[in-house]
């Protein structure tokens, strides 16, 4: 049986902790809405991590509710993030858990499982604010390397399931969001993907391009 590192709500405000130091407005979802339910202020202090705990908890006691985040927004004007402290990559596959376990250095410092299955969001926090135009860059060099998908590198697109809670959308029996592991370490952009090889451009543009021999 796999168990958790740290009990939800210590791992959710160091989560809030990670994505919310730089502060902005944390956007909370419910059921795998694109539109955000609620926002709560982001800070380093521990009491927005209390308070996104809280939160966490009585939606899924209260409504059973499937409840991510996503990065801070700048304003509440629902406009998505324009920057980040934390790098990331979705890992559904064994092969890419194993690449993560035994290859990947540095390993992430936290790793939210979904249920019993293989797939896992490793998120590396940063000591640096990244700007946007940097974010999808460097987790699709991560994603590469895992052996990962990449659709998942775009700062919108970033949702976090919240340890202690429950994947429920789509799913005829919900899976626990398990804390598999929580560490104290943050590192720059450079330390991270620095080596890392940027992942080929797709097959479609490269032969637009005419760097593909097209098809007679």
């Amino acid at each position: 049986m796999v168990r958790p590192v740290a009990a939800p709500a210590d791992a959710i405000a160091y989560l809030s902790f990670c994505i919310g130091w730089a502060g902005g407005f944390v956007p909370i979802y419910l059921n795998g809405s694109r539109e955000a339910h609620a926002y709560i202020r982001a800070d380093a202090s521990p009491r927005a991590g209390a308070k996104l705990a809280r939160k966490a908890k009585r939606y899924d006691e209260l409504e059973s509710a499937q409840v991510e985040i996503g990065l801070p927004e700048v304003e509440l004007s629902g406009g998505g993030p324009s920057q980040s402290t934390v790098l990331w990559a979705w890992v559904e596959s064994r092969d890419s858990a194993l690449r993560v376990a035994r290859r990947f250095k540095p390993l992430p410092a936290v790793v939210l499982r979904m249920g019993s299955s293989c797939r896992r969001l490793c998120l590396w926090p940063l000591r640096e604010l990244l700007p946007f135009a940097l974010v999808e860059s460097s987790n699709k060099r991560i994603a590469y390397a895992l052996h990962s998908p990449q659709k998942y590198a775009l700062p919108e697109a970033l949702r976090i399931p919240l340890p202690g809670t429950f994947l429920r959308v789509g799913r005829a029996r919900p899976a626990p969001v398990l804390a598999t592991r929580l560490e104290l370490d943050t590192w720059a952009r450079e330390q991270l993907v620095g080596r890392l090889k940027d992942p080929p451009r797709p097959y479609m543009e490269r032969l637009r391009a005419g760097e593909i021999p097209g098809r007679s």
